[in-house]
C-alpha cells in the first residue's frame, strides 16, 4: 500500500514515500512521531514493520523509566549527534543502540557493532581506523576500519570504557573532524557514521581516576540514555520471560495461550541472578526449563518450577 502525503498527492514509488516521511522526521515538522511512524508502517507489506518500530517493540517493558528511554529514542533516532548509553549488564543497551539506528536502517545504512573489550590492544587502532599494506607484521593488504565501513549508518562502540587511552585520543579526533587516517598512511578518509557508545561502568568516576578521557566523555555524552537496573524494574522480569518463552518450542507446546498471563516463569529465588546478569540470566533460566523441565534449585528456597508436569506458579483460578 502506498502512502498518501498530507497535500493529497501520492508517490510513484514506495521508496519515495519513505524518503519523504524520513525527511519529515528529520525536519522537526508538525507531524508527531506517532503519525510519522504510523505512516511508515503503512509503507510496508502486511506483517512488516519499519526498523525503528520493530527495534522498539523488542524492548519489552512496563517500567516508566524504560518507557521514557523508548520515548527519547524516537526523538534521537533521526539525529546525528553521538549518544552514550549506560546501565548494568544485560539491561538492553544494544537493543537501544539498534533502535537508534532505526531511521538509518530505513534507508539501508548499516549498524556496525564492536565490543571494545574483545579487541587485542595492539590491534585496536587498525580495527577502528584501518591500515595500509605493510603497516605492521600481518598487514598483507589495505583495509578500511569500522568507522569507514559504517558508511552513513551507526557505529556502536560497546564497552567503550575498555578502549585504551591512546585509541581514545584518535577516536576523539575522528568524532570532531569526521575523518580518520589508516595506520601507516598519511591520507585522510572522511567518515559519515553516527557514534553510539555503551558501558556498564561509571564513566565520570573513570575520568576522575584518569582511566577515561574527559573530552571524549563530553563528546560522546551529547545525549545520555541511562537504563535502569532490574532491581528497580523487577516487574519487567516476568514480562520479558514470557516474551522470550513464547519463541521456545517447549513452552509453546506445553501451554495454551490463555495460560500465559497467569503463570510465573521466574521464581523470586532466582531474581538475584537477573539483577546481576540481566536478560542473559532470564534466557539461561528459561533454557533450563525448556531442556530439563525444571530448575537447578541448589540455592533456591522455593519449590522447583517444572514443565510440562508444571509446578509453575499461577494466579487466579
Amino acid at each position: 500500500m502506498l502512502v498518501t502525503y498530507d497535500d493529497g498527492t501520492q508517490p510513484s514509488h514506495q521508496s519515495e514515500a519513505i524518503e519523504k516521511l524520513f525527511a519529515h522526521l528529520q525536519s522537526g515538522s508538525d507531524m508527531s512521531q506517532e503519525a510519522i511512524l504510523a505512516k511508515l508502517a503503512g509503507s510496508y507489506q502486511e506483517g512488516q514493520k519499519p526498523p525503528l518500530v520493530a527495534a522498539l517493540d523488542r524492548i519489552v517493558t512496563n517500567d516508566p523509566a524504560m518507557i521514557e528511554v523508548k520515548r527519547r529514542v524516537r526523538i534521537l533516532a533521526p539525529r546525528s549527534e553521538p549518544v552514550l548509553i549506560t546501565g548494568p549488564t544485560g539491561t538492553g543497551k544494544e537493543l537501544v543502540a539498534t533502535a537508534l539506528n532505526g531511521t538509518r536502517a530505513l534507508k539501508g545504512h548499516p549498524f556496525v557493532t564492536e565490543n571494545c573489550a574483545a579487541i587485542p590492544r595492539e590491534l585496536t587502532s587498525s580495527v577502528f581506523f584501518g591500515h595500509v599494506k605493510g603497516a605492521y607484521t600481518g598487514a598483507h593488504q589495505d583495509r578500511d576500519g569500522l568507522l569507514v565501513e559504517a558508511g552513513n549508518g551507526t557505529i556502536f562502540l560497546d564497552e567503550i570504557a575498555e578502549m585504551p587511552l591512546d585509541t581514545q585520543a584518535i577516536l576523539l579526533r575522528a568524532i570532531q573532524e569526521n575523518e580518520v587516517r589508516r595506520v601507516g598512511s598519511l591520507k585522510v578518509q572522511k567518515i559519515y557514521c553516527r557514534f553510539v557508545a555503551a558501558t556498564k561502568h561509571n564513566l565520570p568516576l573513570l575520568v576522575e581516576q584518569g582511566k577515561f578521557r574527559e573530552d571524549l566523555f563530553a563528546r560522546l555524552a551529547v545525549f545520555h540514555l541511562r537504563l535502569p537496573s532490574f532491581e528497580t524494574r523487577s516487574a519487567d522480569i516476568e514480562l520479558i520471560a514470557r516474551s522470550i518463552a513464547k519463541s521456545m518450542p517447549g513452552f509453546v507446546e506445553s501451554f495454551e495461550p490463555a495460560e500465559w498471563d497467569a503463570m510465573t516463569l521466574i521464581p523470586q529465588s532466582h531474581y538475584s541472578q537477573v539483577y546481576r546478569y540481566g536478560v542473559r540470566a532470564i534466557q539461561s533460566i528459561l533454557a533450563q526449563l525448556d531442556a530439563y523441565g525444571d530448575l537447578d534449585t541448589d540455592t533456591a528456597e522455593e519449590p522447583r518450577v517444572t514443565i510440562p508436569s508444571i509446578e509453575i506458579t499461577t494466579t487466579g483460578t
